[in-house]
Order: C-alpha cells, then structure tokens, then sequence
C-alpha cells in the first residue's frame, strides 16, 4: 500500500514539472518553420538607412515592410527587386523585424547568359595563351625580369 502511495505521489509530482518545464524546452526542440507558414512576396523596393535593410514586400494579403538589422550585407547581396521572398511570420504583420528569410526565387532565373564571359574559350575552357614560332607556348618572364627583357 506505502509502494502505490508513493508511486501516485511520484507520478503526480513528474507530472506537474513536465507541464511547468517543457514548454520552454519545447521551443528550442520545434524549429520555427515546422509552426508557421512562409509568407510569399515579391520585393517592390529595397532600401538602406543607417544600418539597417529595409525591404518592401507584396503578398497576397497586403504589403510588408520588413526590417533587417542583422546579417544585412548579406540579404543586400541575395535580394534585389524583383526577387520572390519568403519569410517565416506568425500570419500577416505589416511591420516585422528581422524576420527569417526561407526561401529567396530570383526573377531572373529563367534567362540564359547571351555570351560567355572573356576568359572562357567557346569550348567553356580556358583561353591558353598562342604558341609562338617555335611551336612552343608564350613563357612568362622569370621573378625579377624586367617584362621587356
């Protein structure tokens, strides 16, 4: 009889600490994108001031004015106007801070480069420099020649 007492009482006591204790350690084991839906939108304008980047969204719900403060050089250099951008929100806020971007869609993806860049032959590799009389390749000069040596 003690035995299922204090097995009652045991249970009861590991009850209450998991339903004190685990919903703090339940928001570092669920990532942030297995509770919400991505937001979509198409960025209509970019903008800096001081030290923060400034992007203008527009989703199918209305317009967002997100506010990066943090990794700003690089969302600056992945993210032009145009791009289609999804960021991790709790639903529709027209003004969110630093919000996680999940997924960036360029508007260019679709087209092709017209010519390959100069240092590429047509074969895609690259240029070697023309063979002169003697059949050899043009040799670089020595460390410390002068070039017109």
């Amino acid at each position: 009889m003690k035995a299922k007492t204090l097995l009652l009482v045991l249970g009861i006591l590991i009850g209450l600490a998991a339903a004190t204790l685990m919903p703090r350690f339940w928001q570092r084991l669920v990532p942030q994108r297995w509770k919400t839906a991505p937001t979509e939108g198409v960025v209509e304008e970019k903008r800096w001031e001081e030290d923060r980047l400034l992007l203008t969204l527009v989703t199918s719900d209305g317009a967002v004015l997100a506010t990066f403060t943090q990794r700003v050089s690089e969302i600056d250099l992945l993210v032009v106007p145009g791009d289609t951008v999804s960021l991790s929100l709790d639903g529709y806020r027209p003004f969110v801070e630093d919000p996680e971007i999940v997924r960036v869609i360029k508007a260019r993806a679709g087209q092709e480069i017209s010519e390959p860049p100069a240092a590429l032959s047509p074969e895609g590799g690259p240029t070697l420099p023309e063979a002169d009389e003697s059949g050899r390749g043009a040799s670089l000069p020595e460390e410390g020649a002068s070039p017109t040596s």
